[in-house]
């Protein structure tokens, strides 16, 4: 009903669509042509329910371990039993309790650049920043003084067009996002980041991409290929690399990851767009990559008999050369004010692209297990329901993503005080765990309304569920979100 009654208050106002945005020129010369854009966004996010981190999208929900199991089956590990139930402390009411966040910082500043022609094609350049930079930081005023973040630094070069011929070529280097992100169906959630840690695959890449276009307007297949740097996991505080942390090496891009082994990381894609009419559309795409990961065996599985020779002798310690990769699909179709749009994906070593659910840097963060293949898959769904671009557009959508680990016997279900660290699971009140989270969820379902060609607003409301090995039940989370943009 809502719906119905905007479409025709705007039907009533405006006879015709409104036109689109004009371009804010900071230069338009013969030869090089600069356009700037930006985002000023308005996120509001109320949680019910203890979150982890509930300004970067709620990466997972835990309000039912806390602190250490008070029980937990002795054989943990490749003994443990599928099934096995560990008992842990109950969470106090003050501890599972929700908050609400008001943030601007995913507000963004662009540069998109036309340059002059070279070797027969045309350069281009993009440039985009937001205010994410200050993310993890140890300051608690990093919320409300925004650091700059770099999204996006890439330029090229490009060949033909589909509008001149039958084909088009394109070599792009720099920092863009990743091709196994599923950007050619893009989830329209108002988090952050849409099923982050949910199934939906996200980083950024370094490197030099090929792209090739082939067909028409209507019709056309896309190809793009890249080499990029490895990135996945930590090395952990081993003398083997020095890493980018020089006092605290364990960090999420290490030289001993890729660089030291002289391997690069390979992303692929393959599309197929077909749009015959404006009333229908329709892209099927496949992606994937494969990267080696420099793993060292420094702990228990280095520990013969009773003698950890990597920690006493580190000139000893070896390494275990551990493929990240996987396989993916997207895809997308729309009829009329319909759209119906997924992606989804199976690997294995996820860890750069899934919120560090697939565990904190090992692979599984356990004894000698940690440089066995870490499984896991995931994905999400949406129904779109968009109304004529007429008077005051306004867009409804439902979705859900999942994310899921396999259950092996290797995946520890919990660990006991005395047998391991808190930091080996991220036990604490943040709702960590991350080791053992077996699925992670998310059903939400919405509304936007394009008040002009600027201004957007929007709502929505969803569950989260966080499922871990060994506890029953699952953790849940209510999340409302809001939202204000104004886009140039």
């Amino acid at each position: 009903m809502l719906f119905a009654a905007l479409i025709m208050s705007g039907s009533a106002l405006m006879a015709q669509a409104p036109a689109g945005p004009e371009k804010a020129m900071i230069y338009n010369g013969e030869q090089l042509k600069i356009q700037l854009t930006g985002d000023i966004r308005l996120n509001m996010t109320q949680n019910n329910f203890n979150v982890y981190n509930d300004t970067y999208g709620e990466l997972w929900v835990n309000n039912q371990k806390y602190g250490f199991p008070i029980f937990s089956y002795a054989g943990e590990g490749p003994y443990s039993l599928k099934g096995t139930q560990a008992i842990w402390l109950p969470y106090q009411a003050a501890l599972k309790r929700g908050s609400l966040i008001f943030d601007v910082r995913y507000s963004q500043l662009g540069l998109t650049i036309t340059g002059p022609g070279v070797l027969g094609g045309t350069t281009f350049g993009r440039f985009e920043t937001d205010f994410y930079g200050g993310f993890g930081a140890a300051s608690g005023t990093v919320s409300r003084q925004p650091i700059l973040r770099l999204r996006l630094a890439y330029a090229g070069l490009q060949w033909g067009g589909l509008s001149k011929g039958m084909w088009e070529a394109k070599i792009t280097f720099g920092q863009y996002t990743t091709l196994v992100c599923p950007v050619l169906a893009a989830p329209v959630s108002l988090s952050p980041l849409p099923f982050f840690a949910k199934g939906v695959l996200f980083d950024w890449d370094q490197g030099i991409m090929a792209s090739f276009l082939f067909g028409t307007p209507k019709a056309n297949v896309m190809i793009d290929a890249d080499v990029t740097r490895a990135k996945a996991g930590n090395d952990g505080s081993s003398a083997l690399y020095g890493g980018e942390g020089i006092l605290a090496p364990a960090v999420n891009d290490e030289r001993g990851i890729g660089e030291a082994t002289m391997h690069p990381a390979f992303h692929g894609r393959l599309a197929f767009n077909l749009n015959p009419a404006d009333i229908f559309g329709l892209m099927v795409a496949l992606d994937g990559h494969y990267y080696t990961m420099q793993t060292p065996l420094a702990f228990a599985n280095t520990a013969f008999y009773g003698i950890n020779i990597a920690a006493a002798i580190p000139g000893f310690t070896k390494t275990s050369v551990v493929p990240s990769k996987s396989v993916g699909a997207q895809a997308k179709v729309s009829v009329w004010i319909f759209t119906i749009q997924g992606a989804g994906w199976m690997g294995q070593n996820m860890l750069q692209f899934t919120g560090s659910n697939f565990g904190t840097g090992y692979r599984e963060g356990f004894t000698g297990l940690k440089n066995m293949a870490d499984k896991g898959r995931g994905g999400y769904a949406t129904l779109i329901v968009m109304g004529p671009k007429i008077g005051i557009p306004v867009m409804l959508y439902f979705q859900m993503g999942q994310e899921l680990k396999y259950n092996n016997h290797r995946i520890p279900n919990a660990t006991a005080a005395g047998i391991s660290s808190t930091a080996t699971y991220a036990l604490s009140t943040l709702g960590g765990a991350t080791s053992s989270i077996l699925t992670n969820s998310e059903v939400s379902g919405g509304l936007q309304i394009f008040v002009n060609q600027y201004v957007k607003i929007g709502y929505e409301v969803g569950q989260v569920d966080t499922h871990f090995k060994g506890v029953k039940g699952s953790s849940a989370d209510i999340v409302h979100r809001a939202q204000a943009n104004f886009t140039f």
